[in-house]
Parts: structure tokens; sequence; C-alpha cells
């Protein structure tokens, strides 16, 4: 018998399966919930529907200086994950979801979601943050390296934490002129639903990754 989590992965992988998996998902609000409450919402929403797969929303915002709520000198940006090898909150907030997804829900198959490192910057500090980067390449290059590479440590432990898939979220660069071509992306969602790259055994899928930022 084929289990939900066998059904996704090996429909990621391209392989012939009973059915389709079926999953959706919605935004909770929950950035000001505890893991505990994230997990919770997550679960009451998968056993609901009895859907194969359940797509966790990140809605902790990145860690930013205290007091530092949107960005007016563009110097603010350089105290914004001044060591991207440090640990950030709202990552350890997020694995931890993820611990309780898995013990409650083995059978599951589980994607995480990642928002890109401009996405990441304006969910937490506002829109402004684009005009900044967008005025000065070697800010914007500074800002979002950082912010990547502590994304990317964190992508690096999913299979660890027994993580099926990475939903990445790339949407907002091509709004404001950083980075990425609209049209493009727009040619990335219709060609395909998904595209897939390995990332140290599990599987990375991402919405419209012709769209990704830098």
């Amino acid at each position: 018998m084929t289990t939900k989590r066998e059904r996704f992965l090996a429909a990621a992988h391209g392989q012939q399966t009973d059915r389709p998996p079926v999953g959706a998902w919605i935004h909770y609000g929950s950035s000001f919930w505890t893991p505990e409450q994230v997990a919770e919402a997550h679960l009451r929403f998968y056993h609901q529907y009895d859907w194969d797969y359940i797509k966790v929303m990140d809605d902790f915002r990145l860690q930013v200086p205290d007091g530092l709520d949107e960005i007016t000198d563009p110097a603010q940006l350089d105290e914004v994950v001044p060591d991207p090898k440090a640990t950030l909150t709202n990552l350890v907030k997020q694995a931890d979801v993820l611990r309780i997804i898995r013990a409650e829900a083995p059978e599951a198959a589980i994607i995480d979601t990642i928002f890109s490192p401009v996405q990441t910057l304006v969910r937490a500090l506002g829109e402004t943050v684009i005009d900044y980067l967008a005025a000065d390449t070697e800010l914007a290059h500074r800002t979002i390296s950082r912010v990547a590479t502590a994304l990317a440590a964190y992508a690096a432990q999913l299979p660890d934490l027994d993580v099926d898939g990475l939903f990445l979220a790339s949407g907002a660069a091509g709004r404001r002129g950083i980075g990425a071509d609209r049209s493009s992306a727009r040619r990335g969602r219709g060609s395909r639903s998904a595209d897939r790259l390995p990332v140290r055994g599990a599987e990375l899928v991402g919405q419209g990754l012709g769209a990704a930022d830098p």
C-alpha cells in the first residue's frame, strides 16, 4: 500500500503513482505564535482535509536588531544578520515546528517554506528595503549574500529534520526591479508547476524558480 509520503516522493521524482498527491496551504498569520501553536494549526488543516502532504508556512520574521522595524538609513542594512553563521531565532522556531509536525504526522510528506533573501528582508523590514538595495548594488550584494548564507545553512539541515521538500518563494524581487525578470517568472510558472533540485537528499521544490533572487 502506498503511503502519502511515498506517493509524494514518487511524484516529485517523476515516477508513476497510484494517483497524484493532493494538498493545499493557507497563510495563518502566525508570526507571533509559538512553534507549538503553528504546528497545531498545520496539523488540524492536514487532518481535516486528509491531504497527502503538509506544506509548512514560515511566518516567523527574520531576526533583526531590537527596535529596527523599518529601514530609514541604508547603513542600517549592515546591521541585519551581521554574522550569517549565527543562530537566528526565527529559524530555530521554524525547525521546532517541523519537528513537532513530523512527530505527529509520520505518514505525511512535509514541505518547508523558505522565502528568497529579498522577500525575507521585505517581510521583516518593509518594501522600502528594495529602494535602498536598488540604489546601491554593493550594499545589495552584501546584505542579500548574508541573508542567503543564513538561509542556505538552514536549508542544509532539512534532511536531518526529516523534511521531504522545500518550497522556495521568490515573488518579491521582480516587482520592484531587483534582479528578476517578471516575464521569465511567468514563463517559469507556465511551463512547469515546480522545479526540483537535490539538497543533501531532500527534494528542493520551488514554484517558478526562473525568478530566483540574486
